[in-house]
């Protein structure tokens, strides 16, 4: 249904993407930038695939992913070979292309671990004009991955995402800015230009900035770090285990780059979670406690055993033809199991009541939702992962 193309990747990955907002100079100085479109950096093709947060494609790639879409016949195919098997056939779509931050999905698909559960899945991943949150309010995909503000900020739309299971407990968010560029504390952010993701991934650093009273000129982002490296902005948006990373691998040392972790301001805020529609929860709880086990199991093997789990993601990779490090990805492995086990040193899959509040307390402060769900309605854990009391 949804392949990422190589000519894309070469088109992200040259493009520099700095739009702003209503500011006369910022759209002069994005102007100016977008004619700088060659730096000799050492920044690799894979940037635009290893990096997970959605850019605007152009309307020819648009038309490329409509063509692929399956036609009816090819669905009916799918289900018929599942009522053969004896598996329910259902559907996983993750917010990005193939890599680490989902390896536990695709270990449990390639290890026969979903089939185990009476299930066959097939996993679809977004890409960047396409966002998994519109996949489920479409009915296409039954389960999605998504950030906790997504989730919130949907359900403010009048949609009725629930919560299966919490997977990543703590932030992996970060403000980055060279040291070089003078900038050790919030206060020097002031009047420096500084870029944030858009849509699905914007709330977290909206929230950040309104809350610590920050005056900075906002450049939307897009799915490379390469503006933050060739200077075009004084700070970056970034998670630990992916960009951060990656404006190592191009030449920096860690001491070179301040990194300003959001946990550590007080915006812990829980990131990707598996999601499904409440009514198709309500149709069939049974397949969704299925499919959650099957995940949790699939994250813990992942773990386990991780030379296997990054050879899964690199042979996904590799049929999409997605450019990618093996390095970066074992990196992305590790610090994803940092914030997945989080304090606990588990895979618990648990949405704790507190940091529900908190997020859904933070979004209303600011203004970006103005109605949220009752935790109790919003989380709806398998029978084994009840919260505690």
């Amino acid at each position: 249904m949804m392949k990422a193309y190589f000519s894309l990747i070469i088109i992200m990955a040259s493009l520099l993407m700095a739009p702003c907002y209503a500011d006369k100079t910022d759209v002069e100085y994005a102007d100016n930038t977008d004619t700088e479109q060659v730096v000799d950096i050492n920044v690799d093709v894979a940037d635009a695939a290893d990096t997970e947060y959605a850019d605007e494609a152009d309307e020819e790639y648009a038309d490329e992913i409509d063509e692929e879409e399956p036609e009816d016949d090819a669905e009916e195919e799918l289900e018929g070979d599942s009522e053969e098997s004896g598996l329910i056939s259902t559907s996983l779509m993750v917010q990005w292309f193939p890599q680490a931050q989902f390896a536990g999905y695709y270990v449990a698909l390639e290890n026969g671990i979903y089939e185990e559960y009476g299930l066959d899945v097939e996993i679809f991943y977004a890409t960047p004009d396409e966002f998994a949150v519109d996949y489920l309010v479409w009915e296409e995909v039954d389960f999605i991955t998504a950030w906790l503000p997504t989730a919130l900020k949907e359900n403010d739309n009048d949609n009725n995402f629930v919560n299966l299971a919490q997977i990543v407990q703590k932030s992996s968010l970060m403000f980055v800015a060279k040291k070089e560029s003078g900038i050790s504390t919030l206060s020097d952010f002031n009047g420096k230009k500084m870029s944030i993701w858009s849509k699905d991934y914007e709330a977290p650093p909206r929230i950040f900035i309104a809350k610590n009273g920050l005056d900075v000129d906002v450049i939307m982002q897009g799915t490379t770090v390469n503006l933050f490296l060739r200077d075009g902005v004084d700070i970056a948006t970034a998670t630990w285990y992916n960009e951060y990373d990656t404006i190592i691998n191009s030449g920096y040392d860690p001491e070179d780059i301040t990194t300003f972790f959001f946990k550590d301001y007080g915006l812990d805020l829980p990131e990707d979670g598996i999601y499904t529609r409440g009514d198709l929860y309500e149709e069939d709880s049974d397949m969704c406690d299925a499919f959650v086990k099957a995940s949790l199991e699939g994250w813990r093997y992942a773990f386990d055993n991780k030379e296997e789990a990054i050879d899964i993601i690199m042979m996904y990779m590799e049929d999409e033809e997605i450019p990618a490090s093996r390095v970066h990805q074992e990196w992305m492995l590790d610090r994803m199991e940092e914030i997945i086990k989080g304090d606990s040193n588990e895979i618990s899959g648990e949405l704790r009541e507190e940091d529900y509040r908190r997020v859904v307390d933070a979004m209303k402060e600011e203004g970006i939702i103005t109605n949220s769900m009752e935790y109790k309605e919003f989380f709806k854990p398998m029978i084994e992962a009840q919260p505690s009391p």
